[in-house]
């Protein structure tokens, strides 16, 4: 079942802050200084993003990572908080933003 199918089958309270849009753009996680994955941003929200990553890389939730792509307006520090496959979900983190 694709993404499109599962969000339609969910009948629940939205639970977000911020409505998410539909994105198709290429990014970038930089994981440490030196540790780059090409990604895409399958949807994005003020709070955070949606992102499909080659199969085979993983990432765990709570790990820290830096997003970069040029519909963004700088690097965006996000939080991993859901993993499913090759899918990700992240919160951008707002403080350690600030720092």
């Amino acid at each position: 079942m694709g993404r499109r199918e599962r969000d339609a089958v969910y009948q629940g309270p939205e639970r977000r802050r911020h409505r998410r849009h539909a994105h198709d753009a290429r990014a970038v996680i930089a994981i440490g200084p030196e540790t780059y994955v090409f990604c895409d941003i399958e949807d994005l929200s003020p709070a955070g993003a949606c992102l499909s990553t080659p199969l085979g890389f993983r990432l765990e939730v709570g790990e820290a990572v830096v997003l970069e792509s040029r519909d963004l307006r700088a690097p965006c520090a996000a939080r991993i908080v859901a993993v499913a496959g090759a899918r990700f979900h992240c919160v951008f983190d707002p403080v350690a933003a600030a720092a």
